[in-house]
């Protein structure tokens, strides 16, 4: 089997990402409808304990910033989902798909689940997306090709995101890169303070994140 028939091969197809969509929609309805309850008890029993139980108020009230906050998660789903089916919204989307088409992206990511699916985030952006699997094969790709901004994972083999970022911008320090991180400890804070074309996406973000730092990093 082709590497590019193997990596078809672990492509979510269009079909299952409709069906992921409705069932994250069907999920974010079925949770406020049972956060709705629990907040109905949480503020009915509010009513009826002893204000003077300092234990039993901190408990309720910590339920009921508990279940607002879950609310506030699930709403944003359901508006995410929402924007698919707008009309204008997807207009939108079409215009800044067909300004990125001239646009190159190097992405470094050695994991090939989260490779395949940030490659398809921005190939459905309209970038032109070149992949590596690790920070030494972006290196070998980047010394050969012109690109506009690079993303890379932090920790790699062969050549970790910070070492290949130095590298970059050691020959060209105006690129934009963004660097994909899991922990606090490994952003490089002192670093992203010298340096205005450093960008850190942390882990987990969503398609519309990716978007708008990608875009802010290309101004």
């Amino acid at each position: 089997m082709s590497s590019s028939d193997e990596k078809k091969r672990h492509l979510p197809s269009i079909k299952k990402l409709e069906s992921f969509r409705k069932l994250s929609m069907d999920c974010a309805q079925s949770i406020n409808g049972k956060l709705t309850s629990i907040l109905g008890a949480a503020e009915e029993l509010w009513e009826h304990v002893d204000k003077k139980d300092f234990f039993a108020t901190e408990q309720i009230e910590m339920i009921i910033r508990a279940v607002d906050k879950i609310k506030l998660s699930t709403r944003k789903i359901e508006n995410e989902n929402a924007k698919i089916t707008d009309k204008d919204y997807q207009a939108k989307m079409e215009r800044k798909k067909a300004e990125n088409k001239g646009l190159n992206i190097l992405l470094a990511e050695d994991d090939m689940d989260n490779r395949n699916i940030l490659q398809i985030m921005l190939e459905k952006m309209g970038y032109n997306v070149t992949v590596a699997e690790d920070g030494r094969e972006a290196w070998d790709i980047f010394k050969n090709n012109t690109f506009n901004a690079v993303i890379s994972d932090i920790q790699m083999p062969k050549l970790t995101g910070i070492q290949l970022l130095k590298k970059i911008h050691k020959k060209e320090e105006n690129l934009p890169v963004l660097l994909i991180t899991g922990y606090d400890k490994e952003e490089p804070r002192e670093m992203a303070r010298k340096a205005d074309n450093i960008y850190f996406l942390r882990k987990p973000f969503r398609r519309n994140k990716l978007r708008t730092v990608l875009e802010e990093s290309l101004k």
